[in-house]
């Protein structure tokens, strides 16, 4: 299974919008990957 390394907030500050965006999109793919795993549907906008 592939890791996708943890946002840290000190680190995000440091890095441009764009990238931070790309991590943030990684994430909620890999969020996605997990749920659809567990038979579950994930809604990022489900809050």
């Amino acid at each position: 299974m592939h890791w996708i390394e943890p946002l840290v907030l000190y680190w995000s500050r440091n890095i441009s919008d764009q990238e931070r965006a790309q991590h943030a999109e990684r994430y909620r793919q890999w969020l996605q990957e997990i749920a659809h795993w567990q038979g579950e549907p994930y809604d990022a906008t489900d809050q």
